[in-house]
């Protein structure tokens, strides 16, 4: 599992800054973001913040934690707030699937946990006042580049999903290996994908 300072780590190497000029664009001492990269000292949230400022990305693509409030401001903020739901079960990616397993994108939809039945109620505006049982919505994407990053993603976390439920109590080194190679590549694509840091006025309906 990657840490902070390896996350530190990937996305200043990926901006092509030393840790001297992080530091310079942080205030915060050389010193320190060395101990941060080689996990020797634990950033708190303040540097945390002035870090992912510097790198322009949301403090969750640094931390790994879904916990903070997300503003939805950036493409990023969007993409983690949709891995955020679809991990917990509250909006989830559903569609056909083809002969490699990956969903068709133009059958994909959200489809929103039947618990929020109980919770939600869904009424269509003007004079038809009918509710909507929150199970019939699907919940469709409108921008191709999003969902083709959702479908992406979603192939690797199914895949590392069903690998783990097959080898769940394996001590082959040649599986732990793979299942460590594809959770890292994973944990790297939902990085990436947070670290988005268009804002949302970027999209338009061109895209569709």
């Amino acid at each position: 599992m990657l840490t902070i300072g390896d996350r530190i780590k990937y996305f200043r190497t990926r901006r092509g800054l030393t840790q001297a000029q992080l530091a310079q664009c942080t205030g915060i001492h050389p010193v320190s973001i060395r101990k941060y990269e080689t996990n020797k000292m634990q950033p708190q949230l303040s540097q945390i913040e002035k870090i992912a400022d510097a790198l322009c990305l949301s403090t969750s693509a640094l931390t790994g934690s879904y916990s903070e409030i997300i503003k939805l401001e950036t493409v990023g903020n969007l993409m983690g707030l949709l891995i955020m739901w679809h991990k917990s079960g509250i909006l989830t990616l559903q569609g056909e699937r083809g002969e490699d397993n990956k969903l068709i994108a133009s059958t994909v939809h959200l489809v929103p946990n039947p618990a929020l039945q109980n919770c939600l109620s869904v009424t269509l505006q003007g004079e038809n006042k009918e509710a909507i049982p929150t199970d019939d919505l699907m919940i469709k994407l409108r921008f191709n580049s999003l969902l083709d990053d959702l479908i992406r993603w979603e192939d690797t976390y199914n895949g590392f999903n069903v690998l783990a439920a097959q080898h769940r109590d394996s001590t082959d080194e040649y599986v732990l290996t793979t299942m460590n190679e594809i959770y890292a590549n994973l944990t790297f694509i939902e990085m990436e994908l947070q670290a988005t840091t268009r804002p949302l006025t970027w999209l338009r309906p061109s895209q569709q």
